[in-house]
């Protein structure tokens, strides 16, 4: 066990296993590679995400003195900030963007499909990246065009996070992006979300709403991504769920949802213990990191039943690839909507797909999906 370190780029292919391993010793193992708490079981994790009280966020935001983060705050700020935009992501709001959505992710589904018709083609490059970005862009009013600039500024974002370092001058440029969005809204107010975030009822300093309009871009984009790249993965090598998803699209959400629990896109986030508290028959001490590993309590065999079997028919409500409790996923209802009209698109040449070249993975801890996907069609 005192080798486990759930940040090993060795274990980035494929991490569970070795989850499996810890799982079954220590589900609330102390880890010194990382000096953290890890968490690998369900009950565990849920009991960490949903216990704001014991179980703090606030560190996350805590970088900058005074200034509060979405991903970051515990109540009451937490509650303030994300009741500034979650009038946006409801069900009901997301539903009726379907259009949007839909007609967003034609124009790029369709170029796929020719350029894999002709040879090779892309599968991250051509849709599971732009058709995120171009849907959020929309949502944010920000011009997608700027989409290669997007994955730049998402790429230092989520490797800041994942300890590779941050490049100051790309931060830099980012911020001077949204600065000048910022200025046009209060000038111009529309109905788009950072016009929300300048003229709502909570107030905001510039470093808060700069870092809303990053978690945005960010978190709009990134998640989805991932999810479309590692479903499509799943998908090539379970030919008979393909073959379903061809003859009956209804299935799609439910095949989507169990990507979510067989493949998390997000695999890990920290936690902070805020006072003296028991997990697991562990003794964890005020101040001590928690790194809850969603990916490894999505696999847990107490909760699923051979979690390791990709099961179209699970339907597996209660994962936990969006978090749970008071930091479940803002985006969750439109990353659903986004993986469903894109596998609805691609339904019709889902069972003609192949590989043309190999998968690279995304090497970061903290997110799991491809960073390259070649394709083309057979026949």
């Amino acid at each position: 066990m005192d080798d486990f370190n759930p940040f090993d780029p060795a274990i980035a292919d494929d991490p569970y296993p070795h989850y499996a391993r810890v799982r079954a010793t220590d589900p609330v193992y102390q880890s010194p590679a990382t000096s953290s708490w890890v968490l690998t079981g369900y009950a565990e994790v849920v009991t960490a995400l949903r216990d704001h009280g014991r179980f703090s966020s606030a560190p996350l935001g805590s970088g900058i003195e005074g200034m509060r983060s979405l991903i970051g705050s515990d109540p009451p700020d937490h509650t303030a900030l994300r009741r500034i935009v979650q009038p946006h992501f409801i069900p009901s709001v997301v539903a009726a963007l379907e259009p949007r959505v839909r007609s967003a992710a034609q124009p790029f589904v369709a170029a796929f499909i020719r350029a894999a018709e002709q040879g090779t083609a892309d599968l991250v490059d051509e849709i599971a990246y732009p058709v995120p970005v171009t849907v959020i862009a929309d949502l944010l009013g920000i011009p997608a065009e700027r989409r290669e600039d997007f994955k730049r500024w998402s790429d230092a974002m989520i490797g800041g996070i994942g300890g590779s370092g941050r490049d100051a001058s790309v931060y830099g440029e980012m911020f001077g992006f949204f600065a000048g969005e910022i200025d046009r809204r209060r000038a111009e107010p529309g109905p788009d979300l950072i016009s929300a975030l300048v003229n709502g009822r909570e107030p905001l300093s510039q470093r808060e709403l700069l870092m809303f309009c990053m978690l945005l871009l960010v978190a709009g984009n990134e998640t989805t991504t991932n999810l479309l790249g590692n479903l499509m993965m799943v998908l090539l090598d379970r030919p008979d769920v393909a073959k379903r998803i061809s003859a009956e699209p209804a299935c799609i959400p439910a095949v989507v949802e169990e990507c979510l629990r067989f493949d998390s896109p997000v695999q890990a986030l920290w936690r902070q213990v805020r006072e003296d508290t028991t997990l697991g028959g562990k003794e964890l001490a005020a101040g001590s990191s928690v790194v809850v590993l969603y990916g490894a309590a999505n696999r847990d065999p107490a909760k699923y039943p051979e979690p390791d079997t990709f099961d179209p028919d699970r339907n597996p409500k209660d994962h936990v690839a969006f978090g749970s409790g008071i930091h479940l996923c803002l985006g969750a209802s439109l990353a659903r909507l986004e993986a469903r009209v894109v596998m609805e698109e691609l339904a019709p040449v889902l069972t003609s797909l192949q590989l043309a070249g190999t998968p690279e993975r995304v090497v970061n801890p903290i997110v799991r999906g491809l960073r390259r996907l070649p394709l083309s069609l057979a026949g």
